[in-house]
């Protein structure tokens, strides 16, 4: 280790060490003669090799003349670097988000502990959990530290001095943050006593909301404001980024209108549940294989055929952005392959101009393996500035690229929410996959030019008024790369050429209703204040009217779900009257929307058969319903849909009525 150090001590003070060694072998030369003391050079070169070794100095001066070639022809390695350094900044920008999806961790202390646990049944593979199963699992379970549940659900923020704001938020046990390992930065985390029904309404706000809406002002701590017309007391902050599970504001579940209701059927599976992990996955998933078999014994009416599985909390993402991922990770790695092809080419036909200074430094003594080891050190200079630029330049990919995980509130404006692992920072990985690239580059476009120019014959290139050409061998490599690099940007262009098509078949595409002079505004009811359907149906009956009034509005409607929004309704299961249950094990399942009177003449569709609906249609007792061509076809083949009676029954609890 010592004699490490002095080598690398040697190398930081280089020209100190070579003054001294000069003024040394003058000093001896003095004394000794020049005649006696020998050659000056070897002298020189036998000195050095005591304090580093013959190899390292061999590298340093191929480094040093690579330098001064790269830098002597500046037009030929800024072209090379930029197109090397857009194609590995390509490269890392989708690497780093499959990095995020699907290797790193969330972005928790000990996040590789963190745990999703749902339930599993016949009809569905990534189903919530009810507050009651949720109880009965945590006294039951030994191999969780511990278990917190979140909702999601609008928040309308009021008090003096700011306008009325929405925010998107969510409503948690009382130990999420602790399970989570993330305190507020500012005032204090929810206690055990917040979380019981009946307790005085606290909140916690984001990092976002208390810098934007209050201007970062601490003092906001105990400050009353109206969240959904209830009065509340801010008791926190949460650090920036942090958006568990997707949410901008914060307060206990039972606050959550319903949620909490002793009277909550265990049917009722709306919350998204997190754990950490005593142990392993495997020993928790067997502990709760045997809770739920005990829960299907006991509640038989809603735990039957009921499953509870722990997944990677990404997994449902994970596994809805792969096609895309993947599809865009193969598309950029033939795009490496394009770059490394065009830079080969380029480096062919540089060797040309270089073949005589090969043939001189060959025929001084340089062996084919130090030739070779010269050209590829150049090419890994290339390459190395290329991978700084192109990790410069993944930033600005990786941001964009990011936004397509954004969050949507419907309603909020326009504005979105970043969900809490998308976390887009430089890791190991990140490093290391450049760098990769960086050597495969550099063996991709070096290797064959290296090779070639390590051939030259010397005789003929060094003969006065010889003729520099690349010979049969660089034109049949130049000609393989150059079909190579023309295929591979034919299948680029060919793949983005269908892509464009589909798009514009998209946007042409006959929609089934006409879009001309339609606007649209969306709005989330606080349950806190309309808790009943009667006085919701009142608020929309009321808005309905006033749209009606104005002279500017030719119709106006309202609805659950407005068409070409991607905010998919959950599905539901069919039951057909007068048609056995046996016949429809599962499914079949159909999307449902509720909509107004004059929700059909506002968008301009008009039946193909029968009539669309009115008012008295949603009165008890005179429930009506439209359906489209393909679900009537799958309903009812071969038969007269109209008249006909179904009944929708999945999004209900078990038990509860549905007409």
């Amino acid at each position: 280790m010592t004699r490490l150090l002095r080598r690398i001590r040697y190398l930081l003070r280089l020209r100190h060490h070579e003054a001294e060694l000069a003024e040394e072998m003058r000093f001896h030369q003095e004394l000794a003669g020049a005649r006696d003391f020998g050659n000056d050079a070897l002298a020189r070169n036998r000195a050095r090799d005591v304090w580093i070794a013959p190899w390292l100095q061999d590298i340093s001066q191929d480094l040093r003349f690579a330098v001064r070639v790269l830098n002597k022809d500046k037009r030929f390695t800024f072209a090379a670097v930029l197109a090397l350094g857009l194609a590995i900044g390509v490269n890392n920008s989708v690497f780093t988000i499959v990095n995020m999806v699907f290797l790193r961790a969330v972005p928790f202390e000990d996040g590789h502990q963190l745990v999703s646990v749902g339930t599993v049944t016949p009809r569905s593979d990534q189903g919530g959990m009810s507050l009651p199963d949720l109880r009965d699992l945590e006294e039951a379970s030994l191999a969780f530290e511990g278990l917190a549940a979140a909702t999601g659900g609008p928040m309308n923020v009021s008090d003096e001095g700011h306008l009325p704001e929405r925010f998107r938020g969510a409503y948690v046990s009382g130990n999420a943050f602790w399970v989570l390992r993330t305190a507020p930065v500012l005032g204090r985390d929810f206690l055990p006593e917040d979380d019981r029904r009946g307790a005085p309404s606290v909140a916690i706000l984001g990092y976002g909301v208390w810098a934007d809406r209050y201007g970062s002002d601490v003092n906001v701590i105990g400050r009353v404001v109206k969240i959904n017309d209830v009065p509340t007391a801010i008791i926190g902050v949460m650090p920036r980024g942090f958006t568990y599970p997707v949410a901008e504001m914060w307060q206990p579940l039972a606050q959550s209108p319903g949620v909490a209701s002793p009277t909550l059927s265990r049917g009722a599976r709306n919350l998204g549940v997190i754990g950490r992990l005593e142990g392993d996955a495997a020993a928790a998933q067997a502990e709760v294989d045997t809770i739920a078999t005990r829960l299907a014994d006991q509640y038989p009416d809603t735990n039957r055929d009921l499953r509870i599985a722990i997944r990677d909390l990404k997994e449902g993402v994970a596994r809805q952005s792969q096609p895309m991922l993947m599809t865009m990770m193969g598309a950029v790695v033939l795009l490496l392959i394009v770059a490394c092809a065009n830079l080969a080419n380029l480096l062919l036909a540089r060797a040309a101009v270089r073949t005589r200074e090969i043939a001189i430094r060959a025929s001084l003594g340089a062996t084919r393996w130090r030739i070779v080891r010269q050209l590829l050190i150049e090419c890994t200079l290339i390459a190395v500035l290329a991978g700084l630029l192109g990790h410069a330049l993944s930033y600005i990919g990786v941001q964009q690229i990011a936004l397509a995980f954004d969050a949507m509130e419907p309603g909020g404006g326009g504005s979105t929410i970043r969900p809490y692992w998308v976390d887009t920072s430089t890791n190991s990985y990140d490093y290391g996959f450049v760098g990769l690239l960086c050597l495969v580059a550099t063996l991709g476009f070096g290797m064959v030019p290296a090779l070639h120019m390590a051939k030259t014959n010397v005789h003929d290139s060094l003969k006065e008024g010889g003729r520099v050409t690349g010979g049969f061998r660089v034109r049949r490599w130049a000609s393989g790369l150059m079909i190579a690099e023309l295929a591979l940007t034919l299948i680029l262009l060919t793949a983005a050429g269908l892509l464009w098509r589909n798009f514009v078949a998209m946007y042409r595409a006959d929609l089934g209703l006409d879009s001309r002079n339609l606007v649209t505004m969306s709005l989330a009811l606080p349950l806190q204040k309309y808790r009943t359907p009667a006085q919701r149906q009142q608020l929309f009956a009321r808005l309905e009217e006033r749209f009606d009034a104005i002279p500017a509005v030719a119709s106006a409607t309202t609805t659950t779900q407005l068409p070409l929004m991607f905010f998919p309704t959950p599905p539901r299961q069919v039951a057909i009257d007068g048609r056995p249950a046996g016949d429809w094990a599962i499914g079949p399942n159909v999307t449902a929307v509720l909509v107004g009177a004059r929700f059909f003449e506002t968008f301009g569709i008009a039946p193909l058969r029968g009539r669309v609906l009115s008012s008295a249609d949603g009165q008890p007792g005179q429930e009506g319903v439209v359906v489209n061509e393909r679900v009537a076809s799958l309903l009812f083949p071969d038969q007269e849909p109209l008249g006909r009676r179904i009944q929708l029954t999945s999004s209900a609890p078990p038990g509860a009525p549905t007409p």
